[in-house]
């Protein structure tokens, strides 16, 4: 399970002779995160969430006979003041203990999982933070910044109304200043070659392909120009986050921090200097399950 700043993912898979076969794969939007950027805590409603979406989660596993069930947190665990308070709770309530990764280990996992060859960087954008991470055969530098979906929409992008000019230039402004430094610390000269990881953009390929029903085949390894992102992001500009769960392709789970990611999304491309990104449908969550399953000798 990758419980995640803005979303909780659960994937079930059995090993064999044959290699590791997904199960299932379930992701819930839970906006652990909610306010987190400006109050520095998780809120109790977010926190009741988080518990209810486990405990959710736990029932699967139990009605498929899961043998054993492993559990990060990632981002808002790392930052919020009451992180541990949560998962205490977790404990006492599942006897469930989660294992906090840092942002390092979380952009390792997120490229191990993403697939693609040659040289090339992974951008995972989370509710919280991006990871950024630039390999070949393996990984040469990584870096996690605090500019995610959910702390943008926090902190300039309200979703009950339509941002103004000045909101969305700061966001911008913000999130490539941000992704400006992560990208410093990175081993150069960076290739041109980006894959995406997580919701963010997963959903930029749902919209761009106007799915009715999300299809992880028709995502995966999708390649989107910088063009439709930034049609995208002004689409979504001109809506309301309750607005934006009318466009076709979208989840309306994440239509409230989909302008907000697509900000995110769009800074990453550009200080990349990028055409575009190549979506992968798998994240971290599969990287663990690979190590998981090799850790049992499967």
């Amino acid at each position: 399970m990758d419980l995640g700043t803005n979303s909780f993912k659960l994937l079930v898979a059995q090993g064999g002779e044959g290699g590791v076969l997904f199960i299932q794969d379930v992701q819930e939007v839970v906006r652990l995160g909610d306010g987190l950027a400006l109050t520095g805590r998780f809120s109790d409603a977010s926190m009741e969430r988080a518990l209810e979406t486990l405990g959710d989660f736990l029932e699967r596993c139990e009605d498929m006979q899961v043998d054993v069930v492993m559990a990060v947190g990632t981002m808002g665990f790392r930052r919020a003041s009451n992180g541990e308070e949560l998962l205490a709770a977790i404990r006492d309530r599942f006897g469930l203990q989660v294992r906090i990764i840092s942002g390092e280990e979380e952009a390792e996992l997120s490229f191990q999982a993403c697939g693609g060859e040659g040289p090339r960087v992974v951008a995972d954008v989370g509710g919280g933070s991006t990871e950024l991470v630039f390999g070949d055969d393996g990984i040469r530098g990584a870096v996690s910044v605090e500019v995610g979906a959910l702390f943008l929409t926090d902190r300039f992008l309200d979703p009950s109304r339509i941002p103004s000019k000045d909101q969305l230039d700061m966001a911008l402004l913000e999130a490539r200043r941000s992704v400006r430094e992560g990208v410093a610390k990175l081993p150069g000269p960076l290739p041109p070659d980006l894959w995406g990881v997580g919701g963010t953009f997963t959903t930029l390929a749902s919209v761009a392909l106007g799915l009715e029903r999300y299809d992880q085949d028709r995502v995966h390894r999708l390649s989107i120009p910088v063009q439709e992102v930034e049609r995208q992001l002004w689409l979504y500009a001109s809506m309301t986050g309750e607005e934006r769960k009318t466009i076709r392709g979208m989840h309306p789970k994440r239509a409230h921090v989909a302008l907000g990611g697509a900000v995110a999304a769009l800074a990453v491309i550009r200080e990349l200097g990028a055409q575009g990104v190549t979506i992968s449908a798998r994240g971290l969550r599969h990287a663990l399950m690979l190590r998981l399953m090799g850790d049992r000798g499967l």
